[in-house]
């Protein structure tokens, strides 16, 4: 017998990417088999980029008040799992391919890159 399965039909978020860009899957491939720093060089490398990674649903004057919101995050030394989950909320499809035991090197490449270099705007 066949059944329907109810489908979630709620709108999907906005300011959520949908893929995964190649840079960042190349950098994760690279981290796990040891190159560099490994997931402190990932996290490091997608907030350098955040300035550039605006989801195809939101224009920049949209996306710059989400990046503030890291910043704030950042500024205000707070938990690395509230930063963690920053880029899990806006970036799920990437942060599928972080292991959880690799988390906190990717939150403290994303600190740096911000405390060194801002993130670009």
């Amino acid at each position: 017998m066949l059944s329907i399965q109810s489908v979630d039909s709620s709108p999907a978020a906005r300011g959520v990417h949908r893929g995964q860009p190649s840079y960042f899957r190349a950098a994760c491939f690279a981290a796990a088999h040891g190159v560099g720093r490994g997931y402190f060089d990932v996290g490091r490398t997608l907030a350098g980029s955040l300035a550039s990674e605006i989801p195809h649903d939101i224009e920049d004057p949209e996306w710059r008040p989400e990046v503030e919101l890291l910043e704030d995050l950042i500024e205000r030394r707070a938990a690395d799992e509230a930063i963690w989950q920053w880029f899990k909320d806006r970036f799920p499809r990437c942060m599928a391919l972080v292991p959880t035991r690799r988390r906190d090197h990717f939150v403290a490449g994303v600190k740096v890159a911000y405390l060194e270099d801002g993130f670009g705007f």
